[in-house]
């Protein structure tokens, strides 16, 4: 999103301009000139005085303790002239005691509207009575409409007239998830602030784009959103985008909430005076436009934000090949090279870039050789004037890239699909093991392991050094990639050893169906010609379910697509789903994973064993399809 902050008035400023002169006053040029020059140097100082802050990190207000104290001295709104409806609840705020001006001028009369859009979702909306204080564009953010009645809503809206407040609750339960009343509102001519009280311990994710842990910090920790480029990636920087929702995972199930503003704010999570946590919005403007989603897990929280935010469009296929970018390479032939060496090298590349970024050593090289192929972007990002490290250029850099980029490439119609998914109903691609697993709290705050599509989890060592990484399992079976050995989760961390630079330790979740190309390519093009292999890695009651999408990998537009359903229950295999497209390969092999459950996990090397069993079948992809295996 973009920023938008509100200066003097540009009719007052125009008026100025083009006032009357008088005998003694400067030719008009003169004037302009001079204004320019004013403006100019004011944009200067000002875009100085904020980069100097935000570039580090640092919080967008700065309040000393007269500042918050004349903050907390502001009076707060009174709700009159309520009406409540079948879908939702209109009001007028008005301000409800002297004005307190800290940033600005506080604005007399707002208006509240309430409306209960689907079955999950609730928006919220506070605005200045006359509607002229900016809001985000509809032509950039299309509002979503809707209306149900109240009564079918899983959230709930109530309020407190004096001083105003409002609370969203579970309807089921009555469990608060926002709850306005820990501060007053405050709406000023450049300032907004808003609190709402959190429980104790609390597990928020997101407000991106940020390079902060993934579970967010609870104590003095403050969310600047002011986009801008942050070289190195430092940490508690603001970076690139702004998103400002907000997942919250509790016991009782996750919920969602979306800040519609784009204007510069920090969003602070603390603990009051009376030890009490809670999270605050401050913005140098714009309005109150939130957006509540039920959840109750984390997935659906996600999928019901995306529905109306919108879901991440579908990348082509062969995007998810293996890209080699550099800021520096002099010209086309120092380019050509690059390619040529690839080749020789035998490690696949599919596209070439100009531009920035670099690892600097070799280990830390082989381990993101191995590591970026578990990313939807698979990129070497190199910066102008450091040495060249294209993974050909170090043995062991190779051997990783190679071995890496195998398993992605026989892995990359599986990832392929589950982008296809998420761009249709929002179910995340890549994801963190809450995800899956939200009623162990055991999960809530791993960020170093994580899912890659909906059956693999990736685990790769991050210690600089190390051969060694823990990995915590859930309740449930699992199966280690390479071996096939099957792992009782247990809810336990599991020790990995021996994982030289050129492995990374990964599990396939039991119950799930991978479809695999059978061998990998050097490019997307010739890979999309191989047939297909399903690995069947069998839950503890012997079932298992995939699915699979297929299109040209190209058009914007399909004409034409396969989607394809597999499942299989105690040695019933069936295939089903849509048979539009037209393709020449088929599903030639199924391996069946459901071995004896080992000791503890193993070393993430090495090839197939007796852990698994293989049956060549022949299934091509022109409709449904049922056969005994196993």
């Amino acid at each position: 999103m973009s920023t938008n902050t509100r200066g003097s008035s540009p009719r007052k400023a125009a008026a100025m301009v083009g006032s009357p002169r008088s005998s003694s006053s400067l030719p008009r040029p003169a004037i302009l000139l001079a204004v320019v020059i004013a403006i100019a140097a004011t944009m200067v100082y000002w875009k100085a005085l904020l980069y100097a802050g935000l570039a580090s990190g640092a919080a967008l207000f700065r309040k000393d303790n007269a500042t918050a104290a004349g903050l907390d001295q502001c009076p707060g709104y009174r709700a009159t002239n309520v009406r409540v409806t079948a879908t939702g609840v209109t009001a007028d705020l008005t301000l409800a005691g002297a004005a307190c001006n800290v940033y600005g001028t506080d604005l007399p009369h707002l208006t509240l509207q309430v409306t209960y859009q689907t079955e999950d979702r609730l928006h919220v909306l506070i605005q200045d009575q006359g509607n002229q204080v900016y809001q985000v564009p509809e032509s950039v953010f299309p509002r979503p409409g809707g209306s149900i009645w109240s009564q079918t809503s899983k959230l709930k809206f109530s309020y407190t007239a004096y001083p105003f407040s409002f609370k969203i609750t579970r309807a089921k339960t009555g469990e608060v998830i926002f709850d306005t009343s820990a501060a007053s509102l405050v709406f000023e001519s450049q300032y907004l602030r808003l609190r709402t009280s959190l429980p104790a311990n609390p597990n928020l994710y997101g407000l991106g784009e940020h390079s902060d842990s993934l579970r967010l910090e609870t104590t003095n920790y403050i969310r600047t959103m002011w986009n801008q480029d942050s070289y190195g990636i430092p940490s508690h920087a603001n970076l690139y985008g702004t998103h400002p929702f907000y997942l919250e995972q509790r016991a009782s199930g996750a919920h969602g909430v979306f800040f519609l503003n784009s204007n510069g704010m920090d969003i602070i999570i603390n603990q009051d005076a009376s030890g009490k946590q809670y999270l605050e919005y401050n913005t140098i403007g714009g309005v109150f436009d939130f957006y509540f989603v039920a959840g109750p897990t984390p997935v659906a929280a996600v999928q019901q934000y995306g529905e109306f935010a919108g879901f991440p469009t579908m990348q082509p296929y062969w995007g998810l090949g293996f890209h080699q970018c550099r800021y520096g390479y002099r010209d086309a032939f120092d380019v050509a090279e690059v390619v040529q060496n690839y080749s020789l090298a035998g490690i696949p590349l599919e596209t070439m870039w100009t531009d920035i970024d670099y690892m600097d050593r070799r280990r830390l090289c082989a381990r993101w050789a191995s590591l970026g192929a578990f990313n939807t972007f698979y990129r070497n990002h190199n910066d102008y004037g450091n040495i060249g490290q294209e993974f050909y250029r170090w043995p062991s850099v190779a051997s990783a890239a190679k071995k890496a980029i195998d398993i992605r490439y026989r892995l990359l119609d599986y990832i392929y699909t589950a982008l296809w998914r998420q761009s249709t109903d929002g179910t995340p691609a890549v994801s963190p093991m809450f995800f899956h697993y939200p009623d162990d709290p055991a999960t809530w705050g791993l960020e170093l392991q994580f899912f890659f599509g909906p059956g693999l989890v990736v685990a790769p060592v991050t210690q600089q050094g190390s051969t060694s990484v823990s990995v915590y399992l859930p309740t449930g079976v699992f199966y280690d990639w390479y071996t096939h050995a099957r792992v009782d989760g247990g809810a336990t961390t599991h020790a990995i050893t021996g994982v030289d630079i050129t492995s990374i330790p990964l599990f396939i979740r039991g119950g799930v169906i991978l479809p695999l190309r059978a061998k990998s390519a050097s490019t997307t093009t010739e890979l999309r010609k191989q047939n297909f292999e399903l690995l069947i890695a069998l839950d503890a009651s012997g079932s298992a379910s995939g699915e699979l999408y297929l299109d040209d990998g190209v058009s914007i537009h399909q004409r034409a697509t396969t989607h394809v359903t597999f499942t299989y229950n105690k040695g019933l295999f069936i295939l089903g789903g849509s048979f539009s497209l037209r393709v020449p390969f088929i599903i030639s092999k199924v391996t069946i994973l459901g071995g004896k459950p080992s000791a503890a996990a193993k070393s993430s090397a090495g090839g197939n064993t007796s852990n698994s069993e293989t049956f060549d079948v022949h299934l091509p992809f022109t409709g449904p399809a049922s056969v005994r295996i196993g």
